[in-house]
């Protein structure tokens, strides 16, 4: 069973992987079916998101909880502060790379990437090395 620690109007789950926090936290989510007060799953990816909100559903629902990432969790946080970011969408940010790219290419500053560099898998990598 994961650890439960309680810091002022926040539950944080700890224990190891596989150790229960996500059913623990499906469970509390659910436990008020009555409650309508604000709660926020902070998960680590949008897979891991979707399959919380899945399960949030076959456990037959929860009002008021949002669930997201922690970049989620900024986005909201900023723009409840009133200072919102914009996001630039995936397209965009993919376009922008590619011509980012293309251009360290042709002024040589790719040269052990060369064979690769205009690949969509080459794209995809750098792309992920830069979202974290």
């Amino acid at each position: 069973m994961p650890n439960l620690t309680l810091t002022s109007n926040s539950t944080i789950l700890l224990s190891p992987a596989a150790g229960g926090k996500t059913e623990r936290l499906v469970r509390l989510l659910v436990a008020d079916p009555q409650s309508i007060r604000p709660r926020w799953a902070v998960l680590p990816d949008r897979t891991q998101v979707s399959t919380f909100r899945r399960r949030i559903a076959r456990a037959g629902g929860a009002l008021g909880v949002s669930v997201g990432t922690f970049g989620d969790l900024y986005q909201e946080i900023l723009a409840r502060a009133g200072q919102p970011v914009a996001v630039t969408p995936g397209p965009a940010r993919q376009r922008i790379l590619r011509l980012a790219l293309r251009q360290l290419e042709t002024s040589q500053k790719l040269p052990f990437y060369h064979p690769i560099v205009g690949t969509p898998g080459f794209l995809t990598a750098v792309g992920e090395v830069i979202a974290e």
